[in-house]
């Protein structure tokens, strides 16, 4: 993605980075143990509108607590975070 940003950066054109928590989907139904925060795939599509529209460059989205789970894996060392997924 910073490619084409990179590349398109002379031009009105912007490009969004989505970092997506849980959205309900027939994929995440079936997962044990709940989906924390899911959202609705309607609510995620509105708000990848919005971020679009307002032309956010990053987002997560739903927001909390995804941004924090973003921001503590940075700090995991490479090692463990095959564990994760």
């Amino acid at each position: 993605m910073e490619a084409a940003r990179l590349e398109n950066k002379d031009k009105d054109i912007t490009f969004t980075t989505f970092h997506p928590g849980f959205i309900e989907t027939d994929m995440t139904a079936s997962l044990k143990g709940g989906r924390g925060r899911a959202i609705t795939a309607d609510e995620c599509a509105r708000q990848m509108i919005t971020k679009v529209k307002r032309r956010v460059v990053e987002a997560t989205i739903p927001f909390w607590p995804w941004i924090l789970m973003k921001w503590f894996i940075n700090f995991i060392p490479d090692r463990y975070m095959k564990f994760f997924g």
